[in-house]
């Protein structure tokens, strides 16, 4: 389980709207990184949706702004990291948050994203 900055008792509510705004961020680069390939980008192998492509580079370039972001709403980055590309526990997936399907399109988003960075 997390331990979100903006879930503490001892934030204050000033603070947990930051921590909010920082944690949807991070929500909607999830979104972004897991959108549907597409044709061209499933034969060129390459992340080539600019949404997706920029979710997928603040994810795992490791110079990004996601490990202050990570610092500040309260997680490790590299965890979230290995997170996005594990395999989906069945807990999880009937959840609905993050499905299967979603995991695998980063899976393969950060394949293609290794490959152009020869990682």
């Amino acid at each position: 389980m997390l331990d979100l900055a903006s879930t503490r008792l001892t934030t204050g509510e000033d603070f947990a709207g930051y921590y909010r705004l920082l944690a949807a961020v991070v929500a909607q680069a999830v979104s972004d990184a897991s959108r549907s390939l597409t044709a061209e980008e499933k034969e060129r192998r390459m992340n080539l949706d600019g949404d997706a492509h920029h979710a997928i580079n603040w994810f795992f370039d490791k110079s990004s702004s996601f490990e202050a972001y990570s610092k500040l709403i309260g997680f490790s980055a590299e965890g979230f990291r290995k997170a996005l590309i594990a395999p989906t526990p069945e807990a999880i997936d009937e959840q609905k948050r993050f499905t299967s399907t979603q995991r695998r399109i980063v899976r393969i988003r950060h394949e293609f994203y290794r490959v152009a960075h020869e990682l």
